[in-house]
């Protein structure tokens, strides 16, 4: 009863006498979505913002939208802030951060509902403004439709989603144990894949990293289908990284190099040394649909020298 009466109390403020045209609703949505969410009403808060006309264009409706699916996947900004990002000061490497996020353990299954939740609050971002699928979901692609400002804070949400997305994502792969470390949890797998194509071998041969130390280990049974590379799923990981990239950069050069505490930009620029061991297309790769086609048409080598070169030695 009371989330009705907020409602309609919003409703009357802001709608006066008159029928809301589309933009008036949306605020009203907007309002009323971050009241339910406050409450822990997550899945009102995406009703009421589903019930309304939508728009591709109007950023404080895709925000509210974006966070809205993403409170029902258990993301939340003050965890982040409140004591995830620590996390990177003890990490043995700079993935090992996300793994430690206190959401990373959200997800407990290949196909996991907040996982899948938290991915479409990212993409309602990502392409916001209308871009297409098979377009580079860029933030210079998005400022063709958002005023600085307002790309700045879409920027900004969606960094701090995509590094608790990739926290559940090698969370769950990587077969870590209660402190993180990769392929001592109870599943089989050392690795992140099974490697067969002679360049990502050769690469795991030169650089060990972790229990992802011979080239015979093997990886997670979800991410491969026998000696092939489930590409769905990892073309989702390599993409996510990519992507991060493209939208954090930005944001650091907005708020300043401390914005998230010592460590950060020197740990995301160790980051991108690694990518440059690919020498890879897959490096630029921000759509995952053209990764999908891409590696579907051809062949997954790339994504094996992808995970060799990037994930595994950037993951312990």
């Amino acid at each position: 009863m009371n989330n009705i009466v907020i409602i309609l109390i919003i409703f009357l403020m802001l709608s006066g006498c008159g029928k809301p045209d589309d933009t008036t609703e949306r605020e009203i949505a907007v309002e009323t979505s971050y009241i339910l969410m406050s409450r822990g009403n997550c899945q009102g808060a995406i009703d009421i913002l589903n019930s309304v006309t939508q728009s591709n264009t109007d950023a404080k409706f895709l925000q509210a939208k974006s966070l809205a699916y993403a409170c029902r996947a258990g993301y939340s900004t003050v965890k982040l802030f409140g004591s995830d990002l620590g996390e990177f000061a003890s990490a043995p490497s700079f993935i090992n951060g996300f793994v430690n996020f206190s959401t990373s353990s959200l997800r407990v299954e290949v196909d996991d509902n907040n996982f899948n939740d938290l991915q479409e609050a990212i993409d309602i971002l990502l392409y916001a403004g209308g871009i297409k699928a098979t377009q580079q979901p860029t933030s210079a692609r998005r400022a063709q439709f958002f005023s600085k400002a307002d790309l700045g804070e879409i920027d900004a949400q969606l960094t701090y989603m995509i590094m608790v997305q990739l926290g559940m994502y090698f969370r769950y792969y990587g077969n870590v144990d209660a402190a993180g470390t990769k392929g001592q949890g109870g599943a089989s797998n050392e690795c992140l894949l099974s490697y067969d194509f002679a360049d990502a071998k050769a690469i795991i041969a030169a650089s060990p990293s972790g229990s992802c130390n011979n080239v015979i280990d093997v990886g997670h049974a979800d991410l491969m289908n026998g000696t092939a590379v489930e590409i769905e799923r990892a073309c989702r990981g390599a993409v996510l990284f990519n992507q991060l990239f493209d939208v954090f950069i930005g944001v650091i050069n907005a708020a300043g190099s401390d914005l998230l505490g010592g460590g950060w930009t020197t740990d995301i620029q160790a980051a991108k040394g690694l990518a440059a061991l690919g020498g890879l297309g897959l490096l630029d790769e921000l759509s995952y649909s053209d990764c999908v086609a891409d590696a579907t048409a051809g062949t997954d080598n790339e994504l094996e020298v992808y995970f060799a070169g990037v994930f595994e030695q950037g993951f312990k």
